[in-house]
């Protein structure tokens, strides 16, 4: 990452220094492996997302790219719509394609949820999917560094580890062909309005980002009282806990992608060599483990593992279970198996024949000759039926892994079992593979 532009001085300036940005992003993320020269910028209408559209569009006409700008209207206040329309006229105006999505929120949801947390993650879903439809790999989004010292500030209130202290990564995956891009992070607020004022560009306010009942409010309005000294200070923090973020990172990935075997990936468990592992060190060990539990176990957050924690896996064997996980630790290997309880209930399938299975299986029921029993269809785990089909193709698997996975049943019949050669089912084809998080081999930067 550049260093922070802390104030404005001209227009020029802020162009080159963006520019610069999105180059090592690139560099980051592999420019090669981008299969599209398609970017999506989301934007709001406020100072930060109006800058970043102005900024990206500049670099997106100098590289060749085409530049798509998406606005999330969640209906949270009245005057959502009109900032979508805002932003769609400005886009009229520099030749930008806009397009508009609607959040169809769940209301009881919304009324027991942190309105905050299902708002981020309606949003990211829906660019998200739109951006897999239309073959873009690239979403940039508009946080800048003052909201890096807010993260920073209430992850540290949370007392949260290393990791969480250093802060939002500028680049990370939100799906198998997705990524977010934070380029505006080198940049503070004051600086980017300054230059949408000397460009004579108005923004919208967004109201609730002075409404003190949000968290984030919170510790923005504590920030603004802190002097120039002490935001360089903190700047500092955040940035060598963001480099030995990813230098753990890096070195845990590259372990695994060396001594993780495909072929156990591929029916949800993972085994490597204890030697190896142990080579490594502590915090290395503890991003391995935390990374492949996480996948195996298809939790929706990965589990802390501290020193302690670790200690209690490796030497002591304390720790069996984790993150839904049974770990097994021996001299020669560490297995790592999905843990045989709470694997999912029978789950009636939809009527477009496709399921996640215990967050980790994708299921899919082509509808073949038969729709009329595609509603009669259920998806359970192998649990109790391991010796139902003939093992010409599970032979090898460890019990924990074969009781795993998912079978498919028709009017409480079993039709198919994932693995198994001896599918008895011929109207329909049935699809099925292990999912694991885009993030298992991801570095976050």
């Amino acid at each position: 990452m550049n260093d922070i532009a802390w104030d404005f001085s001209n227009e020029d300036e802020t162009f080159n220094l963006f520019n610069s940005e999105m180059n090592l992003i690139f560099c980051d993320i592999c420019f090669n492996k981008i299969s599209s020269r398609k970017v999506a910028v989301a934007v709001s209408g406020g100072s930060d997302s109006l800058s970043l559209l102005i900024l990206l569009n500049n670099w997106a006409v100098c590289n060749n790219f085409s530049l798509t700008c998406i606005t999330v209207d969640h209906k949270l206040r009245d005057e959502s719509y009109e900032e979508a329309i805002f932003v769609r006229d400005f886009c009229d105006k520099i030749g930008v394609k806009h397009i508009i999505l609607e959040w169809k929120k769940d209301n009881a949801a919304v009324a027991h949820g942190k309105i905050e947390d299902l708002a981020r993650s309606a949003r990211y879903t829906l660019m998200s999917d739109y951006c897999e439809r239309e073959s873009i790999n690239i979403i940039a989004v508009g946080h800048t560094w003052n909201d890096q010292l807010e993260t920073f500030e209430m992850r540290k209130n949370l007392q949260s580890t290393e990791f969480g202290l250093a802060g939002m990564s500028r680049v990370h995956s939100i799906s198998k062909n997705v990524k977010v891009i934070r380029p505006i992070m080198i940049f503070t607020r004051d600086h980017l309005q300054k230059f949408l004022i000397r460009k004579k560009i108005l923004w919208k306010n967004d109201p609730m980002n002075d409404d003190s009942r949000f968290k984030r409010v919170f510790y923005r309005k504590n920030i603004f009282s802190l002097d120039r000294k002490e935001l360089i200070n903190k700047s500092s923090e955040i940035k060598l806990f963001g480099k030995k973020r990813r230098d753990i990172e890096k070195q845990a990935v590259c372990f695994l992608r060396e001594n993780i075997i495909p072929e156990t990936i591929k029916f949800g468990y993972m085994v490597f060599d204890s030697a190896k592992f142990l080579n490594e060190e502590d915090e290395i060990q503890a991003e391995i483990l935390k990374r492949t539990i996480w996948n195996i176990g298809g939790k929706k957050y990965a589990p802390k593992i501290d020193k302690i924690t670790l200690k209690n896996i490796i030497e002591l064997k304390k720790i069996k279970t984790l993150g839904r996980c049974l770990l097994k630790v021996t001299k020669k290997r560490i297995a790592i198996f999905r843990e045989n309880r709470n694997l999912g209930q029978k789950i009636l399938v939809d009527q477009n024949g496709t399921f996640l299975f215990d967050n980790r299986f994708l299921v899919s029921i082509k509808d073949g000759k038969f729709h009329d029993e595609l509603t009669k269809c259920v998806i359970s785990s192998c649990k109790g039926f391991e010796n139902t089909f003939d093992k010409s193709n599970l032979s090898g698997l460890p019990h924990e892994v074969v009781c795993s996975l998912p079978c498919v049943f028709i009017n409480d019949k079993l039709v198919f079992k994932y693995g198994s050669k001896n599918n008895n089912f011929e109207k329909a084809s049935i699809e099925c593979e292990f999912v694991h998080k885009v993030n298992l081999f991801d570095i976050f930067l």
